[in-house]
């Protein structure tokens, strides 16, 4: 399952990373990091802490998918009762090589190999 990213929706995402690029980098570091402990998962599991404004999560999970870091492997229902039901993508990474790269080149120490889960879908990545 492929998601289509609007041309206005990535304007959006290249504003945010302008205007708020430790936001982005942030919230698009606790995505890949969720991602290498969970197989699957949302923008929803972005910790509170993280996502300083509802729009953060959206474009840094857009911004990943449209880097090839993040895909998309189906809709689950939000977990926050305030969504009223709304769906939303549930991810999974595209390889864990490749977001380990990210977090290094932004200066993120991702946790050592040895102490991640093998992902039944990604053998190759054990």
């Amino acid at each position: 399952m492929t998601t289509t990213l609007d041309p206005s929706f990535l304007r959006a995402v290249c504003l945010l990373v302008s205007f708020k690029p430790k936001a982005m980098i942030r919230a698009q570091a606790a995505l890949l990091l969720i991602g290498l402990q969970h197989p699957e998962f949302t923008a929803a599991d972005l910790p509170a802490e993280v996502v300083v404004n509802k729009h953060i999560s959206g474009a840094a999970t857009g911004a990943l998918i449209a880097q090839g870091l993040l895909q998309v492997c189906g809709r689950v229902k939000s977990p926050h009762p305030s969504a009223k039901g709304r769906k939303l993508d549930l991810l999974q990474l595209r390889s864990r090589e490749l977001a380990r790269a990210w977090l290094r080149a932004n200066h993120i120490q991702p946790p050592p190999a040895a102490e991640q889960p093998c992902l039944p879908d990604f053998p190759e990545n054990c």
